[in-house]
């Protein structure tokens, strides 16, 4: 099943001339609908990690995402623009650290590729996170 979100950016661009003079300012605001299906793979098998003396189980993992993002709205300087679309392909890598049954941390790296030439509607930049998987509740793992 698709999995469906939604977003608002307001950005503003400003050119300055060569005495950083300010001598144009183009704000753009943009509300758009993003669709999306995922595959994930993770490994079962978790290798260990040995720190001050405890082990600590890592697992990897991967994903691919195929999205459909599309805008809503668009105005530049409080004017309707054309809106766009575009389809994007998105591989994510992940590592996963467990600390207890509760808490792992997770380092993730993606990046996302517009399979269509667009002037605003295009790829982003690479993404690096860390952070932290919390199970709130559930069944515990059997290990």
């Amino acid at each position: 099943m698709p999995d469906y979100g939604g977003g608002k950016t307001n950005r503003a661009f400003r050119t300055f001339d060569d005495n950083d003079i300010l001598t144009n300012t183009d704000l753009e605001e943009i509300t758009y609908n993003k669709t999306f299906i995922q595959v994930n793979y993770s490994s079962k098998k978790s290798n260990n990690l040995r720190l001050f003396g405890t082990d600590f189980p890592i697992n990897y993992g991967t994903a691919l995402r195929i999205s459909s993002v599309q805008m809503k709205t668009f105005m530049r300087n409080s004017i309707g623009q054309v809106r766009e679309g575009n389809t994007f392909l998105e591989p994510i890598f992940f590592t996963r650290m467990r600390l207890s049954d509760a808490v792992q941390l997770q380092y993730t790296s993606s990046g996302n590729f517009g399979l269509n030439s667009r002037k605003f509607m295009s790829a982003g930049n690479s993404i690096f996170t860390i952070g932290a998987v919390i199970n709130v509740g559930g069944k515990k793992s059997k290990e």
